[in-house]
């Protein structure tokens, strides 16, 4: 998605950093079986569907940092997510 708006070159942005931005990311999601890299890569490819299809950048006049921004969003959301939710949480005083 970043190669495809460009982001690389408009931004400014090193493609060997970024590659390695996204490895330590996809590194971060734990193999649980819901909140997972498959998961993310799932949601951000939800979101580049809303924002090309439901035409969210021209309603919302979204700059290229902010696409990029919600892109990077979408992608990270769960990073380390242990795979519990908030009941489990408080139950067990984690």
């Amino acid at each position: 998605l970043f190669e495809k708006n460009n982001f690389f070159d408009i931004l400014n942005i090193d493609q060997d950093v970024f590659i390695r931005f996204a490895k330590k990311i996809q590194g971060g999601y734990k193999p649980n079986p819901y909140h997972n890299c498959t998961h993310a890569a799932d949601v951000t490819q939800g979101m580049h569907y809303l924002v090309t299809k439901g035409e969210f950048v021209e309603k919302a006049d979204v700059t290229n940092h902010e696409l990029a921004a919600m892109y990077i969003a979408a992608a990270v959301h769960d990073y380390e997510h242990p795979g519990t939710n908030n009941i489990y949480q408080v139950s067990t005083l984690s």
